[in-house]
């Protein structure tokens, strides 16, 4: 009988089986864990370069975006001074946006600092003292004495996150200049206050402190412009000094004039500051000699000194009444009115002669005669001698412009007319009439407006003879608007200017027309409406006429 072979099957228990399976799970999970662990890797990887970019290239990116942003600013503040030399200058307002904060571009993921907010002020007020300063035609107010006059700084100062070194930009005495932390001074244009001959004083009124985000709108405005040249020497023999306010020293501002000084041919002899509050003072002493000078105030900001404004002096150029008149004649006599700055300014004048009275605009005559300056600061006043008087009569003309109940010196002029007895005149050949319009005359043959305030007129000489003109007389104006001219000029020239009821004015210009011809002669008035009506007096050689004519 074979022996019975069995076989035994060993099972294992559930629970081994059961972990048994479950290290094979886990053992299967691996891929996963990697996945999630390579992510979370990559992520700070990420974190730690936006970390890395945020600390390293952002800062210098920014520090970029700001530096180029000065440069702007900077620019724009050379537009500013621009704008208050033109102001001065030229009598031009004008409104200057400058960029005075930066802006950063938008960045994903990083942050940007905060906007900083860039300001532009003006400084305290400082003084201008202009010494030892002659002018032979302004002499009663520029006679050698101190003249001061107040002005600002313009101060364009960042706020930077990042450019730490940046430059505060300064506007003082027509020179724009950038001040860094440790001394340096870089001039942003080449301007100065002094050019050879020439000095330019542009003195700054107004307050502004403002400080923004955004671009800031500076206005200039002409206070007192534009700028007129005034001829002036030194009235000793040490030279014309002008001392100005400053926050510059002294080897700043020599290397700012470096090319105006005696050594590099130029004038200036000495350059010295001296410290002080809330300004240093810079000292500039010119060589002895003659100078254009010009001087304006140009408003930024409000608050005006409006009690430096308006009219100062008066002046006249005694040359132009050297010439003698006769007794029976008139002479009519110009002053201008100018303010502290030599400009002209609008005020009233009166004109008084114990020697004569002065004809009114109806043609009766007072002894005392007040007029107000016209736009240029001119006033015009007709003297008459008084009957049977000659010699030298003197007129004054004078006002008491600041009010104090005294007139300075400076508010007053005086000047003298030569009177002699009146003699035979020479007669000329023949009196030709009104509008003439036969043989031998010269004929009034069109009349054309020229500008606003004058005419065109075309004579024509029928006659054999050329005829030059000699004297002009205005006979009288009449104007539909009730205010006739009280003056013209031949051909736009100053010394051929004649007077509503004034006398015979000789013409200095060679004005002749030829026979068989037609000379255009023009007359400009101080006003002129369509339609007026004036008188004209011509004396040629051998013979006079008058023009009545009429405004196109």
């Amino acid at each position: 009988m074979a022996p019975t072979i069995h076989t035994h099957t060993q099972h294992r228990p559930t629970t081994e089986r059961t972990a048994s399976r479950r290290v094979g799970a886990f053992r299967d999970d691996g891929r996963g864990v990697s996945e999630v662990l390579g992510a979370i890797l990559l992520f700070g990887l990420l974190m730690t370069l936006l970390v890395l970019i945020q600390v390293n290239a952002v800062p210098a990116q920014n520090q970029q975006i700001e530096f180029e942003h000065n440069q702007r600013a900077q620019q724009d503040m050379l537009s500013v001074d621009r704008a208050i030399l033109q102001a001065g200058t030229e009598n031009v307002p004008a409104s200057t946006q400058v960029e005075v904060a930066t802006r950063y571009p938008s960045r994903f993921f990083l942050v940007n600092p905060g906007v900083g907010a860039g300001s532009i002020a003006t400084t305290e007020p400082g003084t201008v003292t202009v010494s030892n300063a002659v002018a032979p035609s302004a002499s009663t107010y520029w006679n050698g004495d101190d003249r001061t006059f107040e002005t600002r700084r313009l101060r364009y100062r960042p706020n930077y996150n990042e450019y730490r070194n940046a430059p505060v930009t300064v506007y003082e005495h027509n020179t724009l200049v950038n001040t860094f932390d440790n001394g340096a001074v870089r001039p942003v244009d080449s301007g100065s206050f002094v050019d050879g001959d020439q000095l330019l004083l542009v003195f700054l009124d107004g307050q502004l402190a403002t400080s923004s985000t955004n671009a800031i709108a500076v206005e200039t405005t002409p206070l007192s412009g534009p700028s007129q040249s005034v001829t002036i020497t030194n009235g000793t023999d040490s030279g014309i000094a002008v001392s100005l306010p400053t926050a510059l020293t002294e080897d700043q501002w020599r290397g700012l004039l470096e090319d105006e000084t005696v050594a590099n041919g130029g004038r200036v002899s000495a350059i010295s500051v001296a410290p002080g509050t809330p300004h240093n003072t810079l000292t500039v002493t010119l060589e002895p000699g003659t100078y254009q000078l010009r001087m304006a105030r140009v408003g930024v900001g409000g608050s005006i000194d409006e009690s430096a404004l308006g009219p100062h002096y008066l002046t006249t150029d005694d040359e132009a009444f050297g010439e003698s008149i006769r007794t029976d004649e008139s002479r009519a006599v110009t002053v201008d009115v100018r303010d502290r700055f030599n400009n002209p300014a609008t005020g009233d004048v009166t004109f008084t002669s114990a020697d004569g009275s002065f004809r009114k605009a109806d043609g009766t005559t007072a002894d005392s005669l007040t007029k107000s300056s016209d736009e240029r600061g001119a006033v015009t006043a007709v003297f008459v001698p008084a009957s049977g008087f000659t010699g030298t009569a003197v007129v004054t003309a004078s006002q008491d412009f600041d009010g104090d109940s005294t007139v300075q010196s400076w508010e007053r002029t005086q000047f003298s007319i030569p009177v002699e007895q009146s003699g035979d005149d020479e007669s000329t050949d023949s009196v030709s009439g009104v509008n003439p319009y036969f043989a031998e005359s010269v004929r009034l043959e069109s009349v054309r407006r020229q500008g606003p305030n004058g005419v065109s007129i075309d004579f024509y000489n029928n006659g054999s003879t050329d005829r030059e003109i000699r004297q002009v007389r205005l006979l009288f104006y009449s104007s539909n608007s009730g205010n006739p001219a009280d003056w013209g000029k031949l051909n736009d020239d100053d010394d051929d200017q004649f007077y509503r009821f004034g006398n015979w004015e000789p013409v200095d210009q060679s004005i002749v027309i030829e026979s068989k011809q037609t000379e255009t002669v023009s007359i400009t008035f101080d006003r002129a409406g369509t339609q007026d009506f004036f008188g004209l007096a011509v004396e040629y050689n051998g013979l006079s006429a008058n023009y009545f004519v009429q405004v196109p």
